[in-house]
């Protein structure tokens, strides 16, 4: 029996899985939705190759799942929540400072900030600001989310 391989690399399914690897990545370091992580890592891709590829559906589930190892579990309280680390910033390629205000898992009305400093410029330099409060789109233990 031989081992030799005797026919060339396939392209195609080189491309298929640095397209795939592309998603993993992407998943990890973006909050984008699924769809639109799974369109831009596709994007480049022949007719011939995303035919090579799982159904749309598995790769956003896939995406999802990724997401899920790489995050802590929900806190069952307020106490519990923990903001340090890259939970602290945005994301991308160069992070900024994102939680400016944290009073702290002691206290009895737990208030987390978010927000970047030139959002925060902007903000100061308008005369009107519009605020929008949503309880039903507010993570387990809080009350509202203001945006």
């Amino acid at each position: 029996m031989s081992s030799d391989h005797d026919h060339p690399p396939s392209t195609s399914s080189i491309n298929v899985a640095k397209a795939s690897l592309r998603m993993k990545t992407t998943a990890l370091i973006s909050s984008e939705n699924p769809a639109k992580v799974v369109s831009q890592a596709t994007q480049q891709l022949t007719a011939e190759e995303k035919v090579m590829l799982k159904s749309e559906d598995s790769m956003k589930k896939a995406i999802r799942q990724q997401r899920c190892i790489s995050h802590p579990p929900t806190p069952s309280s307020l106490r519990d929540l923990q903001m340090v680390g890259p939970w602290t910033l945005t994301g991308g390629i160069a992070p900024e400072k994102f939680l400016i205000h944290d009073n702290g898992p002691d206290s009895d009305s737990r208030l987390l900030i978010f927000a970047t400093v030139p959002c925060l410029r902007l903000l100061s330099e308008s005369a009107i600001w519009f605020m929008d409060g949503n309880s039903d789109q507010a993570p387990k233990g809080f009350l509202q989310l203001y945006v």
